[in-house]
């Protein structure tokens, strides 16, 4: 259904996170909540499994064995969502949290002993989680959107009303993006109240429960939505990694707690497209890669 012509996939080295989550056996995957960004990342994550044959099973919070979804719920803006995981933790007998950003998560770090296995995305996070002393054993790794496949793109979804009330949504903002689109946040991560077309990673939510279509679907549209444009501006850090993804060029910048800048340098940094910018940049002339899959999901509505 889809042109992956300008899908461009990382080379992401996963041997310690293979090895790690191997070890397991049969584990529960909690999916983190968020905005369609955090569905990226969940997407990338199932598929992930899938082609790397680990079984498990969603949200059995009973489980003995716990494996977090990556992203960057770990900090004090979003405690009261984080908070409710620890009982969780406290039953488990191993928990893996998948690549994710850490600051002022004091609480979590407490309950922090052997049974742990934290990833972290960034150096800031890991320089962060080992400062502590924890008990916990802490990896530096990459975010897991960054290990997602094309074939993400190829199948056709079949929309319920939800589906379709988010792809409405979607259609009509994107009615005000050049093919120079400014994606900016909107929440308490910002900034700065830069000038923007509109915030695409807010157009989704997901919580821990939800299903896997629904999660494909979002992570479809996401990259479906940047692919329509031929240059990105964001302070969104998976929209940014959705344009890297789909050939653009992608202008970053920081968050409130500098979770761009240090994914930027550690992930980021090598790609030719992606550009780290300090102020709002001005004057772009990208070259043209847009293609019509935006306009395919229309065809959904009809």
């Amino acid at each position: 259904m889809f042109d992956t012509k300008n899908f461009h996939p990382f080379t992401i080295d996963s041997t310690e996170l293979l090895k790690t989550l191997h070890s397991l056996g049969n584990f529960s995957y909690i999916i983190n909540p968020g905005n369609m960004g955090d569905m990226l990342i969940a997407s990338a994550t199932m598929q992930f499994f899938d082609n790397n044959n680990l079984t498990n099973n969603i949200d059995n919070y009973s489980s003995e064995t716990i494996v977090y979804g990556g992203g960057g719920l770990w900090t004090s803006d979003y405690e009261k969502r984080w908070i409710k995981f620890l009982p969780v933790f406290a039953r488990a007998k191993r928990i893996v949290i998948l690549p994710s950003s850490f600051n002022k998560c004091q609480k979590l770090i407490n309950i922090m002993d052997e049974r742990f296995v934290v990833f972290c995305r960034e150096y800031k996070s890991y320089d962060y989680l080992i400062s502590t002393n924890s008990k916990a054993k802490i990896i530096l790794d990459h975010d897991m959107a960054l290990r997602i496949q094309k074939e993400i793109l190829s199948f056709a979804p079949q929309i319920n009303d939800l589906e379709r009330n988010i792809l409405n949504q979607v259609i009509d903002e994107m009615k005000k993006v050049s093919l120079i689109a400014k994606f900016m946040r909107k929440d308490l991560e910002k900034i700065k109240n830069y000038e923007t077309d509109f915030d695409l990673s807010s157009s989704g939510f997901c919580d821990h429960d939800t299903n896997r279509d629904y999660i494909d679907f979002n992570s479809q549209l996401m990259l479906c939505a940047v692919d329509s444009v031929d240059a990105i501006i964001t302070d969104r850090l998976h929209v940014a990694i959705a344009g890297a993804l789909m050939g653009k060029e992608v202008y970053i910048l920081d968050n409130s707690y500098g979770k761009l800048s240090s994914v930027y340098k550690h992930s980021l940094s090598d790609n030719p497209r992606v550009h780290f910018c300090t102020k709002m940049p001005s004057t772009l002339n990208p070259k043209h890669t847009a293609t019509d899959n935006f306009d395919r999901l229309k065809e959904l509505l009809k």
